[in-house]
């Protein structure tokens, strides 16, 4: 059985408590850690932030409609983007549904970063036939990593992400059901055939429905015996 790999969530409105989010992880070890920049109030310091991680960054900045916070302009949200990319973050998110999505892929690929490319949905399930439309949309922008998530609004609804995983256990897929009818995919999804999952940094500072600290989900793996920490 697979090790599983952690991406940590941070979701801190300052600097100050991202710093603090990172020298916390370095006691569990995450695979990579995600800073969520549209929680933050100014976006400012970001070579800060890298100086400070010994692990692989993720810069996200979700927009609303995408189960984020950011309200700004299209432009500016690509600006910020941009500019964690000049910091020496080692991958940008971007949603599937992002305005000139192949133009933004192709410019944020000039500063020689990794692309997640990621899709929610915040209403349900999707059924398979468009989860498989998406997958395969996904996969023709070519993203180093692919993420599809919905809401789990049954236990039943974690079949379909986990097979989806196990069956593209030979691409960079991350799938799981958000919600709390969505941990055991949280938890299962990189063990079979998941990228990764995402887990809060700190406990009760959760940036999706479901999402559980990585102390907790660490603890898990444990009692699994299929823990890397």
């Amino acid at each position: 059985m697979p090790k599983p790999r952690i991406c940590a969530s941070i979701a801190s409105t300052t600097l100050d408590g991202a710093l603090r989010a990172i020298d916390l992880l370095k006691s569990h070890k995450p695979d990579l850690v995600e800073l969520r920049l549209d929680y933050m109030g100014e976006v400012g310091g970001l070579d800060k932030v890298r100086e400070a991680s010994p692990y692989p960054l993720i810069a996200t900045c979700r927009r609303k409609d995408q189960g984020g916070l950011y309200r700004g302009s299209e432009g500016d949200r690509m600006g910020i983007l941009r500019y964690a990319c000049d910091e020496g973050f080692e991958y940008i998110d971007v949603e599937v549904s992002t305005p000139r999505v192949e133009e933004i892929i192709k410019e944020l690929r000039g500063w020689g970063v990794n692309i997640i490319l990621s899709h929610h949905d915040f209403e349900g399930t999707p059924p398979r036939e468009t989860m498989m439309h998406v997958l395969e949309r996904g996969l023709s922008l070519r993203p180093e990593v692919l993420k599809i998530v919905g809401t789990a609004r049954r236990y039943e609804d974690n079949y379909h992400y986990l097979r989806l995983v196990l069956e593209c256990r030979d691409l960079n897929l991350v799938s799981f059901g958000m919600g709390r009818q969505g941990i055991p995919s949280r938890v299962l999804s990189p063990l079979m055939g998941g990228s990764f999952t995402y887990a809060s940094a700190v406990e009760g500072a959760w940036c999706a429905p479901g999402q559980i600290s990585i102390a907790a989900l660490r603890e898990i793996y444990r009692l699994m015996g299929v823990s890397n920490g």
